[in-house]
């Protein structure tokens, strides 16, 4: 699997800083997924839950 940089960061902390293989993001119109090599976007997201992977068995998720 492909990997890109990701970080999340939270106004007093940084969630996660490393590899990920895909992150799936709640938006206005569903949740969209975004994996490396993906076209260029913005996405409106919303409150939710933030999951994605960094290896290849196990997802993260962060609710927001």
């Amino acid at each position: 699997m492909n990997t890109f940089s990701l970080k999340v960061i939270a106004s007093d902390k940084v969630f996660f800083d490393g590899k990920c293989g895909i992150i799936i993001v709640p938006a206005l119109d569903g949740e969209q997924a975004i994996m490396s090599h993906h076209e260029d976007m913005v996405i409106a997201t919303k409150e939710g839950e933030v999951r994605f992977k960094e290896k290849e068995d196990y997802i993260f998720p962060i609710t927001t």
